[in-house]
């Protein structure tokens, strides 16, 4: 890997951790522009750099920098019943930037369709880890229908517009991102 290349590390984990900052306190799982920086990331980065960041940024968290969502770091985030989807981020990331890289995505619907996709991957992650979160941790017992009522479908409209977002930006970013990777 270039020096290049590997200097948009830190630099789009920076971009992740200003995205966690940014947040709206609704309950267990909080609205943050978390998803729209790991949608972006993973549509512009090459791969290794998509994941590379990722896991940089749940190394920085684990290790007590304030990362994560609500300005929060180190190993008791472990125990947080929103961590499964910040653990979803690495899987997520590099398969976007991988499947990106491969098919050559270069249009609107191409990036939303992978986004909404992804997006139902880091459910299926997220809300297992919740549950399991709440019960072991709190001994909050919750069933699926309830941890999906408070830990995804008040989020749906917001992801799909994140996505959208995510998606038109990389229209444009990415043919800008992959010359300058490239000189």
């Amino acid at each position: 890997m270039k020096t290049k290349s590997m200097s948009l590390i830190p630099l789009l984990t920076v971009l992740l951790i200003i995205c966690s900052w940014i947040t709206i306190p609704i309950g267990p799982v909080p609205i943050t522009l978390q998803t729209f920086g790991v949608f972006l990331i993973a549509f512009i980065a090459p791969a290794t750099i998509a994941l590379g960041s990722s896991l940089l940024y749940l190394i920085l968290g684990l290790i007590g920098f304030p990362v994560f969502a609500g300005g929060v770091g180190g190993l008791a985030t472990i125990a947080s019943p929103t961590f499964g989807f910040a653990l979803s981020f690495p899987i997520v990331m590099y398969f976007i930037a991988r499947f990106t890289q491969n098919h050559r995505l270069k249009t609107f619907p191409q990036f939303f369709s992978l986004g909404v996709l992804a997006s139902i991957f880091i459910y299926l992650i997220g809300i297992p880890y919740m549950i399991l979160a709440l019960r072991i941790v709190s001994s909050i017992h919750i069933t699926l229908g309830e941890a999906l009522a408070i830990g995804m479908f008040p989020f749906l409209m917001g992801d799909t517009l994140k996505i959208a977002f995510a998606a038109a930006l990389a229209v444009r970013l990415r043919p800008i991102l992959n010359k300058m990777l490239t000189r």
